[in-house]
């Protein structure tokens, strides 16, 4: 005789066999299915060596269609600002310009001129004495305290990502002996590098009679920093701690806002004075293409940063 019991049991324990098959079917089926997630070759590293903060190299680049910034009858989005470009590094070539061999001031992205006169002239692990002239400079600054010594690459990575005008003539008083010397190096660079329309009076960017530049002379030392190794890493930073002398640390972030709004933005430097305007050099490089965009002389930050983004995501995204 048959016992119901067991037979109920072998019924429960078949069905209970056939749904552990088919989870562990639809497992395998997902895991083969499901391609492995690809990571972007121009996303940043998860550790930069140069920033002190993890940086997640999974980011979803998510296009934002340039049509969604106001176009002209050309095609490329709308700008206000009195002087743009779009540069192609490695080709040299102008890709858009407006106004970009008027000569104005471009404020502290001529810092990046001081940053390659002083990779020229010094190993970056020299150290350099603060000057007592460069605690008078207002108004961006880090404070450091006369006769304090710092090794280069330290100063270098601060003046690019805090824009400290101390900095800025510390370094210069440094590597050359005096500010004076120094601007003459700068000027002698510039030409080198094919700047023709500018004339620089101080390494930091504030306002001078007589010092001027243009987009498209600014465009030329974006292309010639990115080629240097140590500052393309330094102008990608994102936010850094100075440490001083005697122990204090501050924190600060890396004043281009890009680096935080398009994950393919690499960097570069901003400036602003009166006479300048917003100014901003930024460098982005995706599927294989680098794009330069300089907007000089933007009447506020929301345009400076819109007007940036819109041209860098219209020469790189289409």
């Amino acid at each position: 005789m048959l016992n119901l019991g067991s037979i109920f049991h072998c019924k429960l324990s078949m069905r209970a066999l056939s749904s552990l098959c088919l989870v562990a079917v639809s497992a395998v089926i997902v895991s083969c299915g499901t391609p492995a997630r690809s990571i972007d070759p121009m996303a940043p590293s998860p550790m930069d060596p140069i920033v002190q903060k993890p940086i997640n190299d999974q980011f979803e680049f998510k296009p934002k269609p340039a049509f969604q910034y106001p176009r002209g009858v050309d095609g490329v989005p709308y700008t206000k600002s009195p002087s743009v470009i779009v540069f192609d590094p490695r080709s040299q070539q102008v890709i858009y310009e407006r106004n970009a061999h008027e000569k104005r001031a471009v404020a502290s992205t001529q810092k990046l001129l001081t940053a390659l006169v002083a990779r020229a002239k010094n190993p970056t692990d020299r150290y350099i004495e603060v000057p007592y002239e460069a605690t008078l400079l207002e108004p961006s600054k880090l404070y450091v305290k006369s006769g304090a010594r710092y090794p280069l690459y330290y100063l270098l990575k601060s003046l690019v990502v805090k824009s400290a005008n101390d900095v800025a003539y510390t370094i210069a008083h440094g590597v050359s002996g005096s500010k004076n010397a120094f601007v003459n190096d700068m000027n002698q660079y510039a030409r080198q590098i094919g700047m023709r329309n500018s004339h620089f009076k101080n390494p930091h960017g504030l306002t001078e009679s007589g010092q001027y530049s243009t987009a498209y002379d600014v465009a030329l030392l974006a292309s010639a920093a990115y080629r240097d190794p140590y500052i393309r890493q330094c102008v990608k930073t994102r936010e850094m701690d100075f440490v001083h002398n005697d122990g204090r640390a501050v924190n600060f972030k890396n004043t281009n806002l890009l680096l935080h709004r398009i994950p393919y933005c690499v960097g570069m430097k901003t400036g602003t004075t009166k006479a300048s305007g917003k100014c901003l050099a930024s460098i982005g490089t995706l599927a294989g293409q680098t794009r330069i965009v300089v907007v000089l002389g933007a009447s506020t930050r929301q345009q400076l940063f819109d007007e940036s983004e819109a041209l860098l995501r219209w020469s790189l995204e289409g």
